[in-house]
């Protein structure tokens, strides 16, 4: 066995810590469109991301596998998911909670866009080279996407993205959490660029509000 990986292995078998992954905002900029056009509206956003943390992060390698790496992407999700839809419609607002469709109007909105956080799933492994150890992470998201205009439900739909990264382990496995990070960063980008696809090229949705 290597003497760096012994040692990192010692290690982690006498003690375990927790290392948070730093997670910062990630929005999608480039979200493709079959129209040249915004989405027409006033437009009230609600996101629920929630589901987008977990403290029990563990390598599923042997190496590090005392330690935790929690990852908490609500709010930098939030934020991301409300700057790149505020791309995509000529005007919208976040609200505290969902506002039910036939209320819309009188509430001074022409349609509503929520977005559900469903699944979180983190996948990190240590591999061990002669004097470094590198990290391996893996981050997946699912969420759902439902529109509303004043009519009803117009959009229903589920879409999921990954991120990957690979990076430093660092000496005491601490370089996980950055790896972890960037690859959540890159995944939410990556939702947030299909869940954007799905909204601003729907037909349906432009017909519906050509008809108001």
């Amino acid at each position: 066995m290597k003497p760096f990986f012994i040692v990192i292995l010692a290690a982690s078998l006498i003690t375990g810590c927790a290392y948070q992954a730093p997670v910062t905002m990630s929005p999608a900029y480039n979200v493709y469109s079959s129209y040249e056009e915004d989405v027409p509206g006033k437009w009230a956003f609600w996101v629920d991301a929630e589901r987008f943390k977990d403290n029990g992060v563990k390598p599923s390698s042997y190496g590090c596998s005392a330690h935790t790496f929690p990852i908490d992407s609500t709010n930098a999700f939030e934020k991301s998911a409300l700057k790149t839809f505020s791309n995509l419609v000529d005007s919208i607002e976040k609200v505290n909670s969902p506002i039910p469709a036939h209320k819309l109007a009188e509430s001074g909105f022409d349609g509503q866009i929520i977005i559900s956080g469903e699944d979180l799933d983190v996948d990190l492994v240590f591999i061990s080279g002669f004097w470094t150890m590198t990290a391996e992470a893996e981050v997946s998201y699912e969420a759902s996407l439902s529109v509303f205009l004043q009519t009803g439900k117009i959009i229903g739909t589920t879409v999921s993205a990954e991120g990957e990264e690979t990076g430093a382990g660092g000496g005491t496995c601490s370089g996980g959490a950055q790896v972890i990070g960037q690859a959540a960063e890159d995944g939410m980008k990556r939702l947030l660029r299909r869940l954007g696809e799905k909204f601003s090229s729907s037909t349906r949705l432009r017909e519906n509000l050509a008809k108001r």
